[in-house]
């Protein structure tokens, strides 16, 4: 099996995936993740299968796997030696562009919480200096009718 690393970035992504969907249904997040992590073994061992994305950073591809975006970068030297690096794990409705170029991105889904009540426009940093390292983390919003 070829191998394949997750970065810091892409760990947390995983965990903030994870615990969004277990709010709601804690099999369906377990069924979630093994899918993505049998799409990053997938991916280690054809390491060119996804799309590349030099707009974003060098070397970077993305492969879809439902609602999520894998990021990854091939890493070796020989085609036999290749292997990935998970960079992140994104929303397929996530401003992905944003997150590369260092700037912050408002996805769909956050400006539905806001229009519905569930994240302040304050919420969002304004500059990178005052942004949280992991950018940030959607909570799931209580149910309609409990505060």
């Amino acid at each position: 099996m070829k191998p394949f690393r997750i970065t810091a970035d892409a760990r947390a992504d995983l965990k903030g995936i994870y615990r969004y969907i277990a709010f709601d249904n804690r099999p369906a997040a377990i069924r979630q993740i093994a899918r993505l992590y049998a799409r990053f073994a997938l991916l280690a061992t054809q390491p060119l299968m996804g799309e590349l994305r030099s707009e974003l950073a060098p070397h970077l591809r993305s492969f879809v796997v439902g609602n999520y975006v894998i990021l990854y970068r091939p890493v070796g030297r020989a085609r036999e030696d290749l292997g990935i690096e998970i960079a992140r794990v994104l929303h397929a409705l996530r401003e992905i562009g944003n997150l590369f170029r260092g700037s912050v991105g408002i996805d769909r889904r956050t400006l539905v919480a806001r229009r519905a009540g569930g994240i302040s426009p304050s919420f969002h940093a304004s500059t990178a200096k005052d942004r949280p390292k992991n950018n940030f983390v959607l909570k799931p919003l209580a149910p309609y009718g409990r505060g």
